[in-house]
């Protein structure tokens, strides 16, 4: 950091200062940092800050970066050297490959206090092995260093490394659940490193509680069309799932595309345990026959609300001592037989119903599981209020399948709230006889004071 200090002296002022401070903020030395690249499969991009610190490196100034192992290779021509700001460097420099997992540039003037920026691409040539999903590394050296800007006869006096998760390449696979239609949208991304595959099969199996619903689509990257069932690919429909095979030339002469499977599987929201899981496994050869696979098992977990049917919240407000409750039920969508919404009011600790404070909302259920909130349903001269014997809410629901909201309110009144006094209400909903329970609780802020 630099602190400056101005003075200021009159014949008539005794001196006063003023002073300001600055930090300057050097970048590392070297660094190193990687990523998938979008120009082509199987492809990484890679940038190298080097001499961030602004520092005056002598004449033989160098640097190399090597890949580790055999698996990778440094793609011709893609070696870049530039500014910080991506511009053309005014300095001298040469690049030269050492073989395709290794180069070398050379500053023969060297770096006069210039922050070089060197990028390149590098490719994964090897197929991703059966199981996990292998990591790429390479290393960059100089021979100068922060502390030591004069080359040390050709040693090495710093290094850093990079490496990256490859990630898949062969088999990737996903879904989202629709709420509101009970279905789950599924996708897989087959060959994203686009090898060349002989002989593709693919077997998918569903958990319990999924139904297939012959709705599966293949398409290869790029088209327009879809494949066409027993023409390019086969399907045969278990009792738990499904299994394709490529067929015609795409199996005999192999196929190096990359192709996007969609379908989607239906599930009874009354048997939701939280989970909904899906198992897919491929094969495929190379030219020589060998055979390869990969697996991919996607669990996906169900919102809460859509297991237990109803939920009850509730929240304070200490200016008015009144509490506000929320109920919602039948997230399911079920069909409604004399259904009705309870709530006891609790006299212990003791809170009052305010009468008229009930209302009824209809909902939808949207295909992400969040609610949107409709009309308001009339519910003048069907819900009964708490009375002083009765102290029972109770509010019928339409027929038909919705999803509803009732909000109510009740109040504390003027009796002082104990420190730690918590309010409890249990909501019942019933459906065609038969009842689910939802508990809540509020805890007045500033009790006790």
């Amino acid at each position: 950091s630099f602190k400056n200090t101005a003075t200021l002296t009159t014949e008539t002022t005794s001196a006063v200062s003023a002073s300001a401070t600055t930090t300057r903020d050097y970048g590392k030395f070297l660094e190193k940092t990687g990523k998938a690249s979008s120009s082509g499969p199987r492809e990484f991009d890679w940038e190298i800050k080097f001499n961030y610190g602004e520092k005056d490196l002598a004449p033989g100034t160098w640097l190399t970066d090597t890949l580790e192992g055999t698996d990778s290779s440094i793609i011709a021509n893609s070696i870049k050297v530039t500014d910080d700001k991506g511009q053309p460097l005014n300095i001298n420099y040469s690049i030269s490959a050492l073989n395709n997992q290794s180069f070398k540039i050379t500053f023969p003037a060297g770096v006069p206090r210039n922050k070089v920026l060197i990028t390149y691409k590098t490719r994964y040539d090897a197929i991703i092995p059966n199981e996990g999903n292998p990591v790429m590394k390479n290393n960059v050296t100089t021979n100068v260093s922060s502390g030591n800007t004069t080359p040390g006869g050709g040693s090495t006096n710093l290094g850093t490394s990079g490496s990256l998760g490859i990630g898949e390449q062969g088999l990737a696979k996903s879904g989202t659940i629709d709420y509101n239609k009970h279905k789950i949208n599924w996708t897989m991304d087959i060959n994203k490193g686009q090898y060349t595959m002989y002989n593709w099969k693919l077997t998918d199996t569903f958990s319990a509680n999924q139904t297939y619903d012959d709705n599966l689509v293949i398409k290869e990257s790029g088209a327009n069309t879809p494949l066409v069932k027993d023409q390019d690919y086969t399907l045969a429909v278990t009792a738990n799932g499904f299994e394709i095979a490529f067929i015609g030339d795409r199996a005999t002469k192999g196929t190096d595309k990359r192709y996007t499977i969609t379908y989607s599987t239906t599930f009874d929201p009354r048997k939701l345990d939280g989970k909904l899981t899906n198992t897919a496994s491929h094969t495929w050869e190379d030219s020589q026959g060998k055979e390869y696979s990969r697996k991919q098992v996607v669990t996906l977990t169900s919102k809460k609300e859509y297991i237990s049917n109803v939920t009850k919240s509730g929240s304070y407000n200490a200016t008015t001592k009144e509490i506000t409750w929320t109920i919602t039920a039948n997230y399911m969508q079920d069909e409604l037989v004399n259904a009705v919404i309870t709530d006891l009011i609790t006299n212990n600790p003791k809170q009052e119903y305010i009468p008229g404070s009930a209302i009824l909302q209809r909902m939808t259920i949207n295909a992400n599981g969040n609610v949107s909130l409709k009309e308001l349903v009339d519910i003048t001269g069907t819900i009964t209020e708490p009375t002083a014997a009765n102290r029972e809410l109770r509010v019928p629901l339409p027929n038909g399948s919705n999803a509803y909201r009732l909000i109510f309110k009740t109040k504390l009144g003027d009796r002082v709230i104990e420190k730690g006094e918590e309010i409890k209400n249990t909501a019942n909903y019933i459906n065609d006889g038969k009842t689910l329970t939802a508990d809540a609780s509020v805890q007045p802020a500033h009790a006790g004071n």
